[in-house]
C-alpha cells in the first residue's frame, strides 16, 4: 500500500510535469519560453533572411511589433533605430514587415512574417 506522503509527493510531480509539457515550448535558437507569458514576444521561426524565412513572433502584442522588431535588429546588429527602414508588403497571402539598414558590407534587410497579427485584425 502507498503511503499518504508517497502519494502527494507522486501526484505533485506528475502536476508540475503536465504544466511543462502544457505551457513551455523550445525556441527555434535554443532555450524554451512560456506559452502563457504574453509581456514579450518570442521568436518561433525564420532567420529574417527572406520571405521564405521571415521572423515569425508570437506573444507579442501587435501595437508594439514594430518596437519588438527595431530591439531584435539592435541585439543582432547592433543598429541604432534612427537609420532603418521600414516597409509593409504582402506575398501569396502572407503580410511582412521589413526593415533595411546600412552595414559595412552594403545594406540589410531583415524580413518579419505578421500575418498572425493581421488575421487577428491588429494593427
Amino acid at each position: 500500500m502507498i503511503k499518504r506522503p508517497t502519494a502527494v509527493l507522486a501526484c505533485c510531480f506528475a502536476a508540475a510535469f503536465i504544466f511543462l509539457v502544457a505551457f513551455c515550448r523550445p525556441k527555434p535558437d535554443g532555450g524554451f519560453y512560456w506559452t502563457f507569458i504574453t509581456y514579450w514576444p518570442v521568436i518561433t521561426s525564420g532567420d529574417g533572411k527572406s520571405f521564405q524565412t521571415a521572423y515569425i513572433l508570437r506573444k507579442a502584442h501587435a501595437g508594439g511589433l514594430a518596437t519588438v522588431e527595431c530591439g531584435l535588429i539592435h541585439e543582432k546588429f547592433g543598429v541604432e533605430d534612427n537609420v532603418m527602414t521600414f516597409t509593409n508588403a504582402s506575398l501569396d497571402g502572407r503580410a511582412f514587415d521589413i526593415i533595411s539598414f546600412p552595414s559595412s558590407s552594403g545594406t540589410n534587410t531583415v524580413y518579419f512574417d505578421i500575418t498572425y497579427y493581421r488575421q487577428k485584425g491588429e494593427r
